[in-house]
């Protein structure tokens, strides 16, 4: 037969192709990073130019709603200095009633707005290219008082007769112009027109520019990503290969590996749930080792005693006798009690097993139970005592409830003190609507860190085995999963060398007085 470990290290094995989380952290994140770095560029190379223009536009469009917010000729000057300096505009305003420029800014090397339509003479002053306002300014009116001009005229077009001559660097186009044109009327009712420029720089040369520093970021990010990826990865799944390696040890039977984590809450709280699996693991063991020893013993005992005294009465005829022939009946009953016991609380736990839920009067029931030790108080002298002071009917499986009484009660008597008396106390809550039943005994106690393992098949307090006077090891087991199955709660209180109180609880249906 193969151990268990050996299957758990074979399908190790099939799964070792698999990558580990480590080198998944690790990928992932350059990954990432990557996407991020590919979205980077992406803007860079294709939408740079569309993000620098639509900028622009906002810009040319905010001053020149801007201005149209000023009340009087020194507010609108200012306004339109400020704006001019802050954006690198071209700002002019013209009136076209009067056919004058009313305010000229500018912060361009190559003001678009003043290279074609108002150029400097040599005594200081300039010309005025009416017919190009003109046209910007019907143009604006068709459009609804708003319009954008790009490119649309040619400096020779405008100026080719202009007398006198025009200079000639005033012919040369340097770059992409854009100019918001609106119209509006003053406070004294006069056409104005107001014409906003901005020269959209060339950006082939700053994309080359920045396409250079974003390959070396790049690379330099990709590296420190995966450099982070390694080193996180490593935290990552360091204490989990830890705990991992404790599993292993863990599977082999070796309980007393211990898992430690400091790294972060999930793995701590994975590796309390392996100490706490570890701890149940021992536990299971060590009561599987018990249930091999008291089993064995249970039966080898009645077996040894039921083939002794048979052989005896084979050899010699005259120990045919009813003595010799009850306690070969005993043993026998004891053995079948022990197999009834364990096939009981197998379908229990197993859930195979159906109760027959009905109300039944409880405290009657329990009487009646009680009156099966009579032969035992006559003989032992134990004395078993039930004190109530109500009638208590419950729902449940009512040859169950009173396997627990049984029980309870032989545990009672197989523990109890010098005094040999036993007592049954019948309690009512009316305002929890339950009842409890306690089992009352005056033995040597039980120890404060035993009493949660008291409950568990076959675990004995005292480890040396000693036979029960009455029931086969199995009693509390078999009451803890009843009232279980009944919904009610159960526990013990003991206090050492004075006894332990038993009990249970469970919700009843009415009390009636006595």
């Amino acid at each position: 037969m193969k151990h268990p470990s050996n299957k758990f290290e074979q399908k190790s094995n099939l799964k070792s192709d698999k990558l580990s989380i480590k080198w998944k952290i690790v990928i992932a994140m350059f990954l990432f990073t990557a996407i991020i770095i590919l979205i980077l560029w992406l803007f860079q190379v294709v939408f740079l130019e569309n993000i620098y223009e639509h900028i622009k536009y906002r810009q040319l469009e905010q001053t020149t709603i801007g201005l149209l917010k000023s009340t009087d000729i020194s507010e609108l000057e200012k306004r339109a200095e400020q704006n001019a300096n802050r954006y690198e505009l071209c700002i002019l305003i013209y009136d076209m009633t009067d056919n004058e420029v009313m305010i000229t800014k500018d912060n361009l090397k190559n003001c678009w707005v003043h290279r074609y339509l108002l150029i400097e003479r040599p005594d200081d002053r300039y010309w005025i290219n009416t017919n190009l306002i003109k046209r910007y300014y019907n143009e604006s009116k068709e459009a609804g008082g708003k319009a954008y001009i790009i490119n649309q005229v040619r400096f020779q077009d405008d100026f080719a007769n202009h007398t006198p001559p025009i200079p000639s660097e005033y012919t040369e186009s340097e770059a992409t112009n854009v100019m918001m044109v609106l119209t509006t009327k003053d406070t004294d009712g006069h056409e104005i027109v107001m014409l906003v420029n901005s020269i959209l720089k060339p950006v082939n040369a700053t994309v080359t520019t920045l396409n250079s520093m974003l390959l070396i970021i790049s690379i330099l990010i990709l590296f420190i990503a995966l450099l982070m990826g390694i080193g996180i990865s490593h935290n990552i799944s360091k204490p989990i290969s830890q705990i991992t390696s404790g599993a292993k040890k863990l599977a082999k039977g070796n309980y007393d590996v211990t898992f430690e984590s400091n790294a972060y809450r999930e793995i701590e709280e994975l590796a309390n749930t392996m100490n706490y699996a570890a701890s149940e693991l021992s536990k299971v063991d060590q009561l599987k080792n018990d249930l091999i020893s008291n089993i064995s013993h249970d039966l080898r005992t009645p077996l040894t005693l039921i083939s002794g005294y048979a052989e005896m009465m084979r050899d010699l005829p005259d120990e045919i006798t009813p003595e010799n022939l009850q306690i070969i009946i005993d043993e026998a009953d004891r053995m079948k009690n022990l197999v009834n016991d364990v096939l009981d609380i197998s379908k229990i736990q197993s859930g195979t097993n159906q109760f027959e839920m009905q109300s039944f009067p409880l405290t009657n029931c329990i009487e009646s139970e009680l009156t099966r030790y009579n032969k035992l108080h006559d003989k032992d002298g134990y004395s078993i005592q039930f004190q109530y002071q109500e009638m208590v009917t419950v729902n449940g499986d009512c040859s169950c409830i009173m396997r627990v009484v049984y029980n309870l009660v032989n545990n009672a008597v197989t523990h109890a003190g010098a005094d040999k008396q036993v007592l049954v106390v019948q309690e009512v809550d009316k305002k929890s609507q339950k009842v409890r039943i306690s089992i009352i005994d005056h033995g040597d106690g039980i120890d404060a860190d035993k009493l949660d393992l008291i409950w568990e098949r076959y675990y004995k307090v005292d480890q040396t085995h000693k036979r029960a006077q009455i029931g086969t090891g199995l009693g509390l087991s078999i009451v803890k999963n009843i009232i279980k199955a009944h919904n009610g709660t159960y526990g013990v209180t003991s206090t050492k060398g004075e006894g332990s109180t038993f009990y249970f609880e469970l919700d009843y249906i009415s009390v009636e007085p006595i």
